[in-house]
C-alpha cells in the first residue's frame, strides 16, 4: 500500500499545518495547497493508487495547538479537517504520537547542578523529596539515580 507521511510534530498554527501537508502529501501528488478545505478534500482524492495510507506524526499535539483557531464558519479548524478525513474512506489514517523529547545526560547534569546551586543559595539542605521531584521535572526518574 502506498504510504505518505506528514510530520506535524512541530506545527503550532494553521500556516505551519498547510506547509507540513504540502511537504508530506500534497506536493507528492503534484499539488500546492493554499489552505482551502474544499481543495484539501480534492487533494486527498488525487493519488491514483487507492486505498493508500496517510501517516500523521504528532497529530495529537498539533490538534491541541491548532484547533484553537476558528474557521469562518465558527467552528474549530481541525474539527473541519477531521470531517474531511472522515469523508475520504479510501485513506487509511495512522495517527502517530509525538515522540517524548530526548535529553542527553549533559543537559540533565547541568539541570541537577543548577537545582543544587539554587538550593545551596538558601543555606538549607533540600529535603530528598524536593530534590527527587525536581529531578523528575527534568526527565530523570528515581530508577535512574
Amino acid at each position: 500500500m502506498l504510504t505518505y507521511s506528514v510530520d506535524l510534530s512541530d506545527v503550532f498554527n494553521w500556516e505551519e499545518f498547510i506547509a507540513a501537508f504540502n511537504v508530506g502529501f500534497v506536493r507528492c501528488v503534484n499539488g500546492d495547497w493554499g489552505g482551502n478545505l474544499d481543495a484539501f478534500h480534492d487533494y486527498l482524492s488525487w493519488p491514483e493508487e487507492c486505498p493508500y495510507r496517510l501517516v500523521l506524526r504528532g497529530w495529537e499535539q498539533c490538534f491541541e495547538a491548532v484547533n484553537t483557531l476558528w474557521h469562518h464558519t465558527g467552528r474549530p479548524i481541525l474539527e473541519l479537517v477531521q470531517e474531511v478525513f472522515h469523508d475520504n474512506p479510501q485513506i487509511q489514517f495512522v495517527f502517530v504520537p509525538h515522540p517524548a523529547p530526548r535529553f542527553d545526560m549533559r543537559w540533565r547534569t547541568d539541570a541537577v547542578v543548577g537545582i543544587a546551586t539554587r538550593i545551596g543559595e538558601t543555606d538549607e539542605l533540600a529535603p530528598l523529596p524536593i530534590l527527587a521531584d525536581a529531578l523528575e521535572k527534568v526527565g530523570v526518574n528515581s530508577a535512574s539515580y
